[in-house]
């Protein structure tokens, strides 16, 4: 006998502003009222019931979450710098920078490195990669555009593929890493994409055959080959891309290691500083940054905030859409809990459903997991920072514990969220203001681990002060494609995510709403 997951009427949720909480009961009443982040897209038999839904009550994941620390594991470290001292004087630079994560690290280093004379000033709102930068899954990958071809974003013929950029920008990541002795823990395990649905094993065919005609070393595997490489009952098939250029780092390591680059080349930092005001000057030629304490007076300025707030109109809402996501850590696995999953190939994993769930190992043998159906939030105004719902988090480990389990009275100890900036077409884009002077980079779209580096080129050349040839890209150059205002969004966003979460468990059959979405370009997975 086997037996399908199924969705119960879904109800609003408590977060402000937020798409409202998708709630499923498992099987009727075997765990009724636990909240799944994402339909379960898996058959499961009465012993599958027994050992993962009998043993798995609301409490049991209450008490494996009990006692986690509400932080990123990734920050959560002793050997973290000092903090830097706040703005609190009148300061002259020729570049500032605003936001100290990926994007405003990578800028402040390639502007150094380009001209060593030139003065550069970083500013952080709060402390160095405590937003998206120190939150994310640390998965190193080559794309820019969440694999999206130069067609399918509509690029004119001659231009450079994206696929290429992405290789070209993976491997000058990894060479820099080197250059610095950046210690991240990066383990170059390739990229592994599941499918725990039999609609996905197509998906995973399709990127087996583009590989092979790109000459990508990968590996398809069937549902013995891919259980061979993570003992997972869940698993059906998988798609294993060998790429040395891909596999997992640090991300918090990875902060640290640019903070510490950036600084010992000349660059002045501030922590703690939140800017109020972004002005031009007087004399027309200057931009005015202030703080509550201080002031940056700076020739030229590149916003790297991304998701969270702005204070030009240019980068807000109407360009990007801030989604929340959720993760956990478990605590290190014993020997024995490591033979049991097998997972000696140490992959990035994720899967193929709309609402992904993606999962790595840590240096000392976690589990890092996250992704699932998402909070929705009508503007980046900074009101959704710091959301911790313990229903998302529940619903986390209730599918971490259907992936794997054997890992059965292993706990949590460390949960977070943080936000995602989601452009319309899944793909970071650059844009300018006050004649040229400001420069942004936002829309990553969940995949700022690598292209984080290649916002910062494109934002530095749009400035004058990087590589002339990608200022011309027509990818750097192209305008962004606005969501709809915010009404529409939120009527457009609860009406999606539920079609989106149907489809994952009608095998992937998409109906009317989002054939019509494909067509017109709206087209989305989380």
């Amino acid at each position: 006998m086997s037996c399908r997951l199924y969705t119960s009427h879904p109800v609003p949720g408590s977060c402000p502003n937020s798409y409202r909480r998708l709630r499923r009961d498992f099987c009727g009443d075997i765990l009724a009222g636990v909240p799944v982040p994402c339909a379960l897209p898996i058959e499961l038999t009465r012993d599958d019931l027994v050992v993962i839904g009998g043993s798995y009550m609301r409490t049991e994941l209450k008490e494996a979450l009990h006692g986690s620390k509400n932080m990123p594991l990734w920050l959560d470290r002793s050997d973290r710098p000092h903090t830097a001292p706040c703005l609190s004087a009148r300061v002259e630079t020729e570049l500032a920078i605003v936001g100290a994560g990926f994007t405003g690290l990578w800028a402040a280093l390639l502007a150094k490195e380009a001209h060593p004379d030139l003065d550069v000033v970083l500013i952080e709102a709060g402390s160095v990669g405590d937003g998206a930068s120190g939150r994310n899954g640390g998965c190193v990958s080559t794309t820019l555009t969440h694999y999206q071809s130069n067609r399918d974003l509509g690029l004119p013929e001659g231009e450079p593929e994206m696929a290429t950029l992405g290789r070209q920008n993976a491997e000058g990541f990894l060479d820099d890493l080197k250059r610095y002795r950046m210690q991240v823990d990066y383990e170059p395990t390739g990229y592994l994409h599941v499918a725990v649905q039999a609609d996905q094993i197509r998906a995973l065919q399709a990127l087996y055959e583009l590989d092979q005609k790109s000459g990508t070393a990968s590996v398809l595997l069937d549902r013995e080959a891919v259980q061979k490489e993570v003992a997972s009952p869940a698993f059906l098939a998988g798609h294993w891309d060998k790429q040395t250029r891909l596999g997992i780092l640090h991300p918090g390591k990875l902060v640290d290691g640019l903070r510490e680059a950036a600084c010992k080349r000349g660059v002045s930092l501030y922590e703690n500083s939140p800017l109020t005001q972004l002005a031009a000057a007087d004399s027309g030629s200057d931009i005015l940054l202030t703080s509550a304490h201080g002031q940056i007076r700076a020739r030229k300025v590149f916003l790297a905030t991304h998701a969270y707030p702005s204070l030009i109109p240019q980068t807000r809402c109407s360009l990007m859409a801030p989604i929340w996501e959720y993760a956990l850590a478990t605590e290190p696995l014993s020997e024995a809990q490591m033979a049991s999953i097998a997972w000696s190939g140490r992959q990035c994993i994720s899967g193929e459903e709309n609402f992904f769930h993606y999962y790595r190992l840590t240096s000392d043998n976690r589990i890092m997991i996250g992704g699932g159906v998402p909070d929705f939030f009508l503007s980046n105004s900074g009101r959704f920072i710091d959301q911790d719902d313990p229903a998302s988090f529940e619903g986390i480990a209730f599918y971490f514990f259907t992936i794997f389990p054997q890992l059965k009275g292993l706990r949590f100890s460390h949960r977070w969220s943080g936000a995602i900036g989601a452009s319309r077409d899944h793909s970071l884009h650059f844009g300018q203001a006050m004649n040229d002077r400001v420069v942004w980079v936002q829309g990553y779209s969940g995949q700022g681990v690598t292209p984080c580096r290649f916002g910062a080129r494109g934002g530095l050349a749009l400035l004058g002060l990087g590589e002339t040839e990608l200022a011309r890209l027509a990818f750097v150059q192209r305008r962004p494609v606005h969501w709809p205002p915010h009404l529409l969004r939120w009527l457009g966003a609860n009406v999606t995510f539920s079609a989106l979460e149907k489809a994952d468990r009608n095998q992937g059959k998409k109906g009317l709403w989002l054939k019509m979405l494909d067509r017109t370009g709206f087209g989305i997975k989380i």
